[in-house]
């Protein structure tokens, strides 16, 4: 895939844009009364630059809120990325090009307010196990209401990504992507596991369609004691399980269509005897020893 540059429609500073999507832990909640404000205030105490927001959950706060929020975000160059999306599999065509005209509304409305570079979907699709049909047929259905949204995105400055859910694997979006326009990954690192994938062969063929990420670790152990027999994911800080994120990072510095343009958000869950502060202490401390990471 060729290089292109992304640029936020409101205007957000550039570089690498580090944010925060989950969890929302008790520390770090409670900053404000309003729920988005208060997560804005944790980014900015913490040096983060984004987290996301449904679209239509966006649309339907007051007036008074949304103009709060915006001004917040563009006084202190913070931005939100917008997730977009609908059944893909379950609408006609012409029901699918409603629905994405009516989206397109309001993205066209938010996105230079929202100040993002990306907007982000899912797959909504089950999952490649499922036996409902087989991939490439799953994947070929979903191309068409995926592209129209994708080239609506697209037109408002705003490349569409979808995720890694740990539904499908990445090689199986990586298809999509090539056989449908204007469409790129939103990579989950730690989702890889959940569907027995090997993280760094699936980091290496998503990077030259990645546009931004969920940043996340797991700690795993295979469980060939239990019935049924299982693969264990559990929580981690980032950099303290087994997920190469280090060499993650440098995969898509080397080959993302964008490096320099990445909007890469923490997700990132406790483990067991670790306070959420501690938690978040230890991943800020091993992204800021990433080469060029700039958080």
């Amino acid at each position: 895939m060729a290089a292109f540059k992304l640029n936020s429609p409101g205007g957000a500073a550039g570089g690498v844009r580090w944010g925060y999507a989950l969890g929302w832990y008790g520390p770090f909640c409670g900053f404000d009364e309003d729920e988005y404000m208060s997560k804005l205030k944790f980014l900015k105490k913490y040096n983060f630059k984004c987290t996301h927001i449904g679209l239509d959950e966006l649309d339907g706060l007051s007036e008074a809120r949304k103009d709060a929020i915006f001004s917040y975000m563009a006084e202190n160059d913070l931005d939100m990325m917008p997730i977009v999306g609908f059944n893909y599999l379950a609408l006609s065509g012409g029901e699918a090009e409603r629905e994405v005209e009516r989206q397109h509304k309001l993205l066209f409305k938010y996105a230079p307010l929202l100040r993002g570079r990306i907007c982000h979907t899912g797959l909504r699709a089950g999952h490649r196990f499922d036996g409902a049909r087989p991939v490439g047929q799953t994947l070929d259905l979903l191309s068409g209401p995926m592209g129209l949204l994708a080239e609506m995105c697209a037109s408002v400055g705003m490349p569409l990504c979808v995720e890694n859910h740990g539904d499908y694997y990445v090689s199986d979006l990586v298809r999509l992507c090539q056989i449908t326009p204007h469409l790129y990954i939103f990579l989950d690192t730690g989702n890889t596991y959940l569907l027995g994938e090997k993280p760094l062969p699936a980091f290496r063929e998503a990077a030259p369609y990645v546009i931004g990420s969920h940043f996340k670790d797991q700690r795993v152990r295979p469980r060939p004691d239990a019935s049924p027999l299982c693969f264990e994911v559990g929580n981690s800080d980032l950099g303290g399980g087994m997920v190469p994120l280090r060499e993650c990072w440098d995969i898509l510095r080397q080959y993302a269509p964008d490096p320099d343009g990445l909007t890469m958000m923490f997700e990132m869950f406790t483990p067991p005897g670790m306070d959420p502060q501690t938690c978040l202490d230890n991943s800020i401390a091993f992204v800021k020893s990433l080469e060029g990471s700039n958080l």
